[in-house]
């Protein structure tokens, strides 16, 4: 009888666990469905708030990046805004590190 009403407790465990998977997963489906109509008026599934990141007002036209004539990287910032410029060395966060540091001459970096 103690086994009979433990199982019987446990099962009502188990389906009470079961609705509520149940709902969370309906929650999930009907999240989801909503981002991906958002996305889908906003042009683009991701973005970097209201403008669609970076400022970029047209959604459809998306940001490129491009080889920084300052520290060589494929990057999204503009030339003069680049870390590496002394210029900008008040804007480093804390952990920076250069691209050139361990270089012999970053004029010329290494090719390895």
């Amino acid at each position: 009888e103690e086994l009979t009403a433990r199982i019987k407790s446990l099962t009502e465990t188990v389906a009470q666990q079961q609705k509520t998977i149940n709902s969370q997963q309906h929650t999930i489906s009907t999240q989801q469905n909503t981002i991906a109509k958002l996305a889908g008026q906003n042009g683009s599934a991701g973005g970097g708030g209201a403008t669609g990141g970076g400022g970029n007002t047209n959604n459809n036209e998306k940001r490129k990046k491009k080889k920084c004539k300052n520290c060589g990287k494929m990057v999204m910032h503009k030339a003069e805004d680049c870390l590496e410029l002394p210029a900008n060395e008040g804007k480093r966060f804390d952990g920076w590190k250069s691209v050139f540091e361990g270089m012999v001459n970053p004029h010329y970096p290494n090719k390895n």
